[in-house]
């Protein structure tokens, strides 16, 4: 997230949905070059948010995905995606979802 923030997404809104392009390979690991911005799936509901002094954030979760997923993600959404396909996203050496 820190490397797509750094390379000039610093004001992108992080909804859930949004596809970000890594534009190469996540590692060197995984041909994945994306990934899906999504609810946190790592922490507890009440971690989920900060409040500020002068603002709330709320955390999400990016997700690696391939490139031929996106397809699939913009068909059944990002919530099936995640929660309903049996798909291991924390896995980087998956197969794509076919």
């Amino acid at each position: 997230m820190g490397e797509i923030i750094r390379n000039g997404r610093e004001h992108c809104h992080f909804s859930y949905g949004l596809i970000l392009n890594f534009g190469q390979p996540i590692s060197d690991e995984s041909p994945m070059s994306n990934f899906l911005v999504y609810a946190c799936t790592v922490l507890d509901e009440a971690d989920l948010s900060i409040s500020l002094s002068d603002r709330k954030i709320h955390l999400s979760q990016i997700y690696p995905i391939h490139q031929s997923e996106i397809a699939t993600i913009k068909d059944v959404g990002p919530e099936r995606f995640v929660h309903h396909l049996g798909i291991d996203l924390f896995d980087v050496k998956r197969a794509p979802f076919a």
